[in-house]
């Protein structure tokens, strides 16, 4: 895990050198072990190691045998040593003993392309090669590891692993795109490529580009498909899923430094801590609780005693933090900084477990990321959105849902219905009232509508539960890897994700509907291929989702510094929004008549 960094020019730019030494300045906390620059008249690249797999030879920007071929890289490929076999049948001369890098410049001399198809894991790389003059990039499956792009109008692109690298000490100038802000606050996030800033956006998931003094182009190596072609028996797919997740586990598991596992008291987390103890006796693990003085209704989200229950039963070595009301004010700034730029929900708590999870050692820790996405355990969203028309309906949900669309629903009714099951901070009957005339008129050119348009339009299948999946993984699954990656990254930690690895994914794209949701209950391959191996309490337990209890903290501890920052001065000199309609929303929640925690965090 890394920072990469350059600039693409062709000549055009001639401090590109120093520029990127800026740029990787700025990246230097995702990388503290390593520093590294290759240029020559066309392109500049930098790098920042964090030295996870083969410590002492894993230099970069790294240069092949033959000087043609030059890759900066971040991310880990688990079938790294399995590629490496292959590539050497095929008489490939490696200098290293098992770097992950060396495999990528290999594995891109014979197969082109080709290779990005054969790669198990999580990836972000840019080479250059000398012999065809084009610079090729790459980013993982599902986008857990980032890259952002920013175009020039003189032709040049910059690439970085994290968005300020591109604007830091003046290296470009940083220019808000007022469609993205109204994206952001239509659905606490930007969708697809956007980024805040115009010109500026994210390598797609799944995608390649080749650039060249011609131009550029762009594919897609993966996308997600529904094949659903598996006739396995609930039983047997369940032994077919926990054979795939322990192998899984076996390729994340291996590092050469010290790897850790987060534990929140779920059936993801608790899976996966069991499964990797297999591979690291001693791995130890770390959970999260908040300190509930004074805390209402949504104190029921605290998940403590799960996360006792299954270090107990599982003998697991586990490390609690209690994060309190106040520790909230002390990180909430440092959190905002690592971010960079708005993401999705508040994520302080990600910032302060990761943070211990470092400090003591580790550089590597494993999450459950991903597993509600692809084994349909967000049933419970829809079930508990006050707004869905689903909420009653928690039998037969397929049926009903087919009735409430009909067999060839317009997109009207989707868009409607999305809304209904996705709790999105601003309707878009709140457009008008929220934001300024001035701001409405600079945006006016995003309609969120479209945007939900052109995601269903994508989706391969028109089955309305696959549509649905489809929705959560294209923008919330993504959302949460990049928010992980800021927030884990500061620290110098690797985050990574077994529930993301490609054949376990694949396993679950095969799997009927009727394996995942029985009409109640999502994650139902997972939920009985974990049978016997963790309490019933854990195993069968709704998801409940982790998070502080910030309903009530919004109204007690930092309700002061929000009526500070969100003043209707403020808002007014900001230029984006109503005052009249911030106050009102901020009375409704300090009162306790609304929630609008989402809406006061985007403010925020």
């Amino acid at each position: 895990m890394c920072g990469v960094a350059g600039i693409v020019h062709w000549g055009t730019l001639s401090d590109g050198p120093q520029v990127v030494r800026k740029m990787n300045a700025r990246l230097h906390h995702r990388g503290p072990d390593d520093t590294g620059y290759w240029n020559n008249e066309k392109v500049s690249f930098a790098f920042s190691r964090l030295s996870i797999v083969d410590l002492d030879h894993g230099h970069q920007p790294m240069v092949s045998d033959e000087a043609k071929i030059v890759l900066v890289y971040n991310g880990e490929i688990y079938n790294h040593v399995e590629l490496r076999e292959e590539l050497q049948r095929r008489s490939h001369r490696f200098q290293t003993s098992h770097s992950d890098t060396e495999v990528l410049i290999h594995g891109y001399r014979e197969w082109g392309e080709g290779l990005l198809s054969r790669l198990n894991g999580m990836f972000a790389f840019v080479l250059y090669d000398l012999c065809r003059d084009e610079v090729f990039m790459a980013r993982d499956r599902y986008g857990i590891k980032p890259l952002y792009l920013h175009t020039t109008a003189h032709g040049e692109t910059f690439f970085a692993s994290e968005l300020e690298a591109l604007f830091t000490d003046g290296v470009l100038r940083r220019e808000v795109d007022p469609c993205a802000v109204k994206e952001y606050f239509s659905v606490q996030d930007n969708w697809q490529q956007r980024t805040p800033y115009k010109n500026t956006f994210s390598l797609r998931p799944g995608s390649y580009r080749r650039y060249s003094a011609r131009g550029c182009t762009e594919g897609t190596f993966w996308d997600v498909e529904f094949p659903r072609r598996s006739r396995l028996a609930p039983t047997e797919a369940a032994e077919k899923h926990l054979d795939i997740m322990t192998r899984a586990l076996k390729r994340q598991t291996a590092a050469d430094v010290s790897v850790a596992s987060y534990l929140s008291g779920g059936i993801d987390s608790t899976a996966i801590s069991v499964l990797a103890r297999r591979y690291i006796p001693d791995l130890k693990t770390y959970s999260c609780i908040f300190d509930l003085t004074d805390v209402g209704a949504d104190k029921i989200r605290d998940e403590r005693f799960f996360s006792r229950l299954a270090a107990d039963a599982c003998e697991l070595n586990r490390t609690e933090i209690e994060l309190s009301r106040d520790s909230l004010m002390e990180t909430l700034d440092s959190t905002l900084i690592a971010l960079g730029y708005p993401h999705m929900g508040p994520s302080y708590e990600n910032y302060s477990i990761a943070g211990v999870v470092a400090g003591d050692g580790h550089k590597v820790v494993l999450s459950g990321l991903g597993g509600d996405e692809f084994f349909a355990g967000y049933i419970y969203r829809y079930q508990q959105t006050e707004r869905s028309p689903l909420r009653r309906n928690q039998r037969e949900w397929k049926t009903r849902l087919l009735r409430w669309f009909g067999r060839n629903p317009s997109r009207e009714r989707w868009r409607a219905t999305i809304y209904q099951i996705m709790n999105f901070p601003i309707a878009t009957s709140m457009t008008t009232q929220v934001f300024s005339p001035d701001f409405l008129e600079a945006s006016k050119d995003y309609d969120v509508c479209c945007a939900i348009d052109e995601i269903i339009d994508a989706c391969p299948s028109r089955d309305p539960w696959d549509i649905l999946m489809y929705l959560d993984i294209k923008t919330y699954l993504h959302g949460l890897l990049t928010l992980e990656d800021s927030l884990s990254m500061v620290h110098g930690l690797e985050t990574r994700v077994p529930l993301l690895d490609n054949e376990l994914v694949d396993f679950a794209l095969d799997q009927p509907w009727s394996n995942l949701f029985d009409g109640e209950t999502g994650k139902i391959v997972f939920r009985e291929a974990m049978r016997g191996a963790m309490p019933e309490a854990i195993r069968t337990k709704p998801k409940m989702g982790f998070a502080p209890p910030d309903e009530s903290w919004y109204r007690g501890v930092i309700k002061d510094w929000i009526l500070e920052r969100l003043s209707p001065d403020r808002v007014k000199e900001a230029g984006v929004f109503s005052p009249d309609t911030v106050k009102m929303a901020l009375d409704e929640h300090f009162n306790g008549r609304q929630n609008h925690q989402n809406l006061i965090w985007s403010l925020l």
